[in-house]
Parts: C-alpha cells; structure tokens; sequence
C-alpha cells in the first residue's frame, strides 16, 4: 500500500473531455505522451475518472484500438512514466441527467429503446444497470398523483398583495400531450384578480377557470402578451404557478425552468453523438427542422435543480415572459441509485473491482459528486422501502418528514455501509482508498450544483476518517466555486484537516482550472500555444495554485483537471501540453 508524502502534486483525468477536445478516436501513444507530460510536471499521480460500465463512452469508440480497454492502457501508460494511478469512481455517477431530450427528437436503438423517462423527455445515457433496476433509484416521497382528475383551472400567484397590470386579456394559454407539442387553447376561460394567503403571507393570485383540459393534457404554458422591462408579477418560480381541479383543490405540478433552445439541444445532441457514437455531427432527421422556431414546437427544462430562482410573468428577461407547468412529479431521480439496496451496493463494488481493480490501478478515489441525482427537490428523494422500513424499525414510525434529522442520518450510514465493505475488498488486495469530501455535504448552496450531491443524506465524513475507512481525503469544491456563494466555505477545512492529522491521513485540495482561463479553452494547438505565461487570465489560477501549495493542513495539491492544460491530437497521435503550466507549477514550488 502506498502512502503520499507532503506536497504532491496530483492531477485528474476525466477522458471525456480529453475525448471530446480531440474530436475523436485516439490512440496509446496520445494517452503515452500525456503521462510524460504529467511526470515532466513533476506530478506524482493521477485519478482516472471511470464511469460505471462505460456510461458516458462506449469502450470501442474511445480508442483507434477497438479491443483495448482504455484504463489498462491508461494504467501502463502511468506506470511507464513512474506515476502512481488511482480509479476514480463516482458511485451515484449511472446516468446523465443533464441529457434530457424531448420526444420530437429521434436517436438510434438502443440508445432510445433502453431510454429512461423524465417530466421533460427521455434521457438515453443511462448505465445499463440502472435501466434494467430503474426502482433502486432515488425514489420520491410518496404523493397522490391525482391524473385522473381534470384540470380546471391555473393559479398564478405573486410574491406580495401589490396589484399588477396583468388581466386576463394579457394571458394566452398553450397545452400539449407532450412537451415540445402546444397547441393554442381556444376555449374560454373566467378570470379572477383576488388576495389570498400563501404560508402565512397575503399574496394577489390570478385564477384562469373553467378549463376543464382533457386528462390527455400534460403541459401547460402560459405567455404574457405584455413582456417588458416594466413587469411587476414576479416570484420564484415553483411558487408563481398552482393546478387545480373543479373543486379547486390543488393537483401535483412541476414548473418548468426555462426554455430549451435550439442551440441548447443541438449542443445536447452534438455530445452525445460524440460520447455515445463518436459522431462529430448530428444525423439528419434527429431534430426535427422547425424546433425551437415557434413557442409551439419549442420544449422546456423541467426538474432540473434551478426552481428557486426568480421569474417575472410579465417581464423580458431570458426566462420571463412565459411560464410552463407540468402535471405530476417524477418519481425517481435520473440515474443516481439508493445504497439502502445490497445489489446496489454490491454492482459498485463488483464495477470497482473487476474493472478498476483488476486493470491495475494503484488506488481507489470515490467521489460523491455527480450528474445524475439533479432534481429541483432533492430533500424528497430517497424515500425508498429498504430505507424507511430500516427507519421504522430503528424509530418504531416513519419519518415524520424529510428534514427529521434522523432521517438524513439513516440514509448516510447505508452510504458509509458501502465504504466499509469496499475497504474491506480493498484491504485483502492491499489497494488504498481514497475519499472524496465535498463542500456540499457540509452546507447547503443554492442553485443547479447543488444537486451535484444527493440532498438528503448526510455524509458520515467523520467516520471516514476516524473509523479506519479513509486512506486519504481529496477536498473539492472549498471554496466555492460557482455563483453568489463563490470564495466562501473555507473556514470549513480545518474541521476536516486536524481530524486528519489526528489520524495520520493525509488530505489533497482540489484546485480548479475555470478560473481565470476559459474553461476547456484549446490551450494548445498544432502549431503552438493558444494562451502564453504571462497572460493576465492566469493570475486567478496563479493564486489559488500558491495558496494550496502554501495552506499547513494541505500534503498536496490536485489540478483539475487534464484536459484543461493537454491536448490530443489524433491524426498524428500527439499530445501537447500549454507551455505555461511548467511555469505555474515552478512558480507553486518555490
């Protein structure tokens, strides 16, 4: 078993984007290059980002070599170059939840077939695992569907009693059976303009009744035909828009969060090709050719960690001006599976150990973040029968509801289950394991990130450390990087370094590479470097790379991540490297 010595430097490798960036197949040699690039750097080992049974790229598509397995040749490519290699893997990583594709839009089997459904379309980047067990999903918290009830009216409701401009001349509805397919409603409607209480708060609501829409309707927009810098009918918005039935009781409802634009979805497609089929271009007849050109043929985001921002009915902003609403919820999660299960717990360690293991690597490094527990509520999910029956019998009751405390302690301790029966897989081959401690296990952010992390769980991160399971630690996200909460967090690290210290673990603080330099920015090309030393876009960097090198409860530092300063080329199977990093990591040295 190896240990890290102080002041290493690390580095992540996540080939997808090395993949997407080449535009291609590569072969060995590109991989080759950039391990003597990493050991020219000084760097002394690398985490291998692998995702579960080849997720995200097909393992014949990643190389010109079609029987290889990328991460042997990743393995032997480190090991030539006398780097140490870690498998990362991302337990909750089994399917792509940003990928969520309306019905207009037409993929090849299986991809398609095998698809998993959500409110907003089908995603097809689903590990093949989960498609087959799609109930070891997060699971919602139970709720009456309420489908078989008409619609009959729509509350529109602003954040306060102030009267607004808006009357019911100003409001056209649209509805569909699917999202991306409205149709204009041409039936008429009542219109009330009245005062009402909203937890406790009086708030004006506008009711359109008297709608009875078919049980066949799904999706509802409402536009504003007054849409100006001037509106006034603002709210968050999974408060500014309410279902209801005849007798007004209110019907489950999903508010949409944002328009999905053509560009938006043809940069959807364009990934996926290229990670799925290792297609640089789109085939014809997969989108069809008026989306997006109409509010009618144009589809919505839906459940997708972002309904906590602010919308205005009537104002001109991207997201504003028209409001889409759902009937229902999803159930589960997109791909991010519930340890309470024993066959899920025992598919990560079996992905682990015959395909990472077995490959070689030197470690394991398991990370919580991921792209596939994104849902707009995520302290609803994770109520799931192992669970709450391992609560009764623990509690002699259910949950009383998502924020009992003990709640979140349950599901963290099937979570720290798992750890500790891969330690003990790992220990009889004598593999480290290395864990990874995130920002948003501690505090909640607002915002999509969130969502990076399961919501209601609470990570037994002390234990990880004091009870024997942790190796090491990897710190990601302090501070945090993204929003109004950027540079905040880092009074957090000393609780995780001195228990580290107490117990001889050494910890390795993640730094960032989208700060300062455009994120992914072709650093380098065939004919020289893209961004030189001393451009003035590197200072950020600079910073943060001398304020890890320099904090006393750090033994290292991991760059994040490869593709960020590397480039593979695949028609001469080279791979550069930005010529300022040699600078940056003197410079973080001395």
């Amino acid at each position: 078993m190896t240990v890290a010595s102080a002041g290493q430097i690390h580095v992540t490798v996540d080939f997808n984007d090395d993949f997407r960036k080449a535009g291609g197949p590569v072969g060995r040699s590109n991989i080759e290059e950039q391990m003597a690039h990493f050991a020219e750097l000084g760097i002394a080992r690398v985490y291998w980002i692998h995702h579960a049974e080849d997720l995200f790229l097909p393992r014949p598509l990643a190389l010109v070599d079609r029987e290889a397995d990328l991460l042997t040749i990743a393995v032997e490519a480190a090991h030539q170059e006398g780097l140490e290699i870690y498998a990362l893997f991302k337990p909750f990583e089994t399917g792509r939840a940003g990928a969520a594709f309306p019905p207009q839009v037409r993929l090849p089997d299986p991809d398609r077939s095998g698809a998993l459904e959500s409110i907003g379309g089908f995603h097809p980047m689903i590990a093949p695992f989960v498609r087959e067990h799609p109930d070891f999903r997060l699971r919602r918290r139970a709720f009456d569907p309420l489908m078989d009830r008409a619609i009959d009216r729509i509350r529109l409701v602003k954040e306060d009693e102030q009267p607004t401009r808006l009357r019911g001349e100003d409001l056209k509805l649209f509805t569909g059976t699917e999202n991306g397919a409205f149709h204009p409603h041409d039936g008429p409607f009542d219109f009330r303009d009245e005062v009402e209480t909203r937890k406790d708060k009086r708030v004006r609501v506008l009711t359109l009744s008297g709608l009875d829409l078919p049980l066949s309707t799904r999706f509802m927009v409402i536009q504003s035909l007054q849409a100006d810098p001037k509106g006034d009918f603002r709210n968050l918005e999974n408060r500014i828009i309410e279902l209801g039935d005849r007798e007004g009781k209110g019907l489950p409802a999903t508010v949409d969060e944002g328009r999905l634009t053509r560009d938006q979805l043809t940069g959807s497609l364009h990934s996926y090709f290229m990670l799925r089929h290792g297609q640089s271009t789109i085939p014809a007849g997969t989108l069809p050719e008026d989306y997006g050109l109409s509010l009618a043929k144009t589809a919505f985001h839906f459940d997708a960690g972002n309904s906590s921002l602010p919308r205005i009915l009537d104002g001109a902003g991207l997201r504003d001006g028209i409001i889409a609403v759902a009937r229902g919820h999803n159930t589960h999660t997109v791909g991010a599976l519930h340890p309470a299960y024993p066959e899920v717990r025992d598919y990560w360690r079996h992905e682990i150990l015959t395909r990472c293991v077995d490959a070689g690597v030197d470690g394991i490094s398991i990370r919580v973040a991921n792209h596939s527990s994104w849902t707009s509520e995520g302290a609803l999910f994770g109520f799931n029968p192992p669970a709450l029956d391992a609560f009764r019998e623990r509690h002699g009751a259910s949950p009383a509801d998502e924020t009992d405390p003990r709640w979140r302690e349950l599901q963290g301790s099937f979570f720290t289950r798992f750890l500790r029966e891969l330690k003990a897989d790992l220990s009889r081959r004598e593999v480290p394991l290395q864990i990874s401690i995130n920002h948003l296990m501690l505090r909640p952010i607002p915002g999509w990130r969130k969502n990076n992390v399961p919501v209601n769980i609470r990570f037994e991160w002390e234990k990880w450390i004091s009870g024997g399971i942790a190796d090491s630690i990897e710190l990601k996200y302090f501070p945090w990087p993204f929003g109004a909460h950027r540079d905040t967090g880092m009074e957090l690290v000393p609780q995780i370094t001195n228990l580290a210290d107490a117990h001889g673990i050494p910890v390795f603080f993640n730094v960032r590479f989208d700060t300062g330099i455009p994120w992914r920015e072709i650093l380098v090309d065939e004919d020289g470097p893209a961004i030189a030393a001393d451009d003035p876009r590197l200072a950020p960097l600079r910073n943060k790379l001398r304020a890890a090198a320099t904090h006393p409860g750090f033994d290292g530092v991991i760059l994040y991540e490869g593709a960020s300063f590397t480039q593979m080329f695949p028609r001469t199977g080279e791979t550069k490297m930005a010529p300022f990093m040699n600078v940056l990591i003197d410079e973080m040295r001395d």
